[in-house]
C-alpha cells in the first residue's frame, strides 16, 4: 500500500507540474489576458491616446454679406437708400458697413438686398443682356434671368448670360458711384468681387 501511495503521489505531482508548465507556456489567449489583467490590477498601465482626427471644415459663406470689389469699395444702391425704388442703379462706392449695404444669396441664386428685399437685375430684365447693361434693384426675385454666382476665379457671374459684373469703364480702382454693369470677360483681378 505504501508503494501504491508513492505511485499516486508521483502521478499527482507530475500532473500538477505539467499543469503549471502548460498554464505558464502553452495556455490559450483568453487565459493569458485574464491572468495578465489579474496580475496588473494593482499596477499602473500607461495608456496611449490616439491624436484627435483632423477636423475637416469647409468655408461657409455668411448668410448676409457685403459685396466688396477688389478695390476695397463695395456695391451700394445709388444714393445709399435703405429701400431704393425699382430700377435704382447698383454702384461701386466707398464704405462697407450698415444693413443697407448687405445682401443675401437666395437658394435659387438671386442677390437679394437685405433692407429692401429687392433683387439685382440687368436693366430691362434680359436673360442675355448686352455688354454694358446697368445692374439695378427690382422687386421680383428668383427667376432664372436674375441668378448670380461667386465663381472660383473671384468674379461675380450672371448665370444665364455667362457674363460678369464689371465696374463701368473696367477700372481696377473705380471712382465713387461708378455703375456696376454686365459685361463679357471674367476672371481678371480688376473684376473680383467677394463676400465680406
Amino acid at each position: 500500500m505504501a508503494e501504491e501511495d508513492n505511485t499516486l503521489s508521483y502521478i499527482f505531482a507530475t500532473f500538477i507540474v505539467g499543469l503549471i508548465i502548460y498554464l505558464l507556456f502553452f495556455r490559450p489567449e483568453s487565459t493569458q489576458s485574464t491572468t495578465a489583467s489579474a496580475s496588473t490590477q494593482n499596477s499602473v498601465t500607461p495608456t496611449v491616446s490616439q491624436p484627435p482626427a483632423p477636423s475637416v471644415t469647409s468655408f461657409v459663406p455668411p448668410s448676409e454679406f457685403y459685396i466688396q470689389h477688389s478695390s476695397g469699395k463695395c456695391l451700394h444702391p445709388f444714393g445709399g437708400a435703405s429701400n431704393p425704388t425699382d430700377n435704382t442703379g447698383l454702384v461701386i462706392h466707398e464704405g462697407c458697413d450698415g444693413d443697407r449695404l448687405k445682401f443675401t444669396l437666395t437658394p435659387k441664386g438671386s442677390l437679394k438686398h437685405k433692407t429692401s428685399g429687392k433683387c439685382i437685375h440687368p436693366l430691362g430684365g434680359s436673360a442675355n443682356p448686352a455688354d454694358g447693361t446697368n445692374l439695378v434693384f427690382y422687386g421680383a426675385c428668383d427667376e432664372d434671368r436674375m441668378r448670380f454666382e461667386f465663381s472660383k476665379d473671384g468674379s461675380l457671374r450672371h448665370i444665364s448670360s455667362g457674363k460678369c459684373i464689371h465696374p463701368f469703364g473696367g477700372s481696377s480702382n473705380p471712382s465713387n458711384n461708378t455703375a456696376a454693369v454686365i459685361h463679357s470677360g471674367c476672371g481678371e483681378s480688376r473684376l473680383q468681387f467677394t463676400r465680406k
